[in-house]
């Protein structure tokens, strides 16, 4: 899977980045049918996931499946967690037959407007 997503975003909009999830020694897509998927989208890499400041989307709120078989998603973004300007951290987790992998990962940097 992909580790390192830079993302760049504009302050206060709501926001939709779409993510192919692939295998990252191989680069074939990764299939996500029957996977749960999660985003996290924190003040800084070091917050832990569980901390209240963590905005946590879920497939159905937040994550919308595009073609499972080929690893695409759509992450809506609120624009409430882009209300100011600065750098962020997020990070995309799947959940396959018990297993935790960290599909993506990376700063956000939310753009003054």
């Amino acid at each position: 899977m992909q580790r390192t997503k830079s993302l760049d975003l504009f302050q206060g909009d709501d926001e939709q980045v779409t993510v192919t999830v692939s295998d990252e020694a191989t680069g074939a897509a990764y299939d996500l049918t029957g996977a749960l998927v999660h985003v996290y989208l924190k003040p800084s890499a070091e917050t832990p996931d569980g901390d209240a400041s963590v905005v946590v989307l879920a497939i159905g709120d937040g994550i919308e499946v595009l073609d499972a078989a080929a690893g695409q998603i759509r992450v809506t973004i609120p624009s409430s967690w882009l209300a100011t300007a600065g750098t962020r951290w997020w990070h995309l987790t799947v959940v396959m037959a018990g297993a935790t992998r960290t599909a993506a990962r990376g700063p956000v940097h939310v753009l003054d407007t």
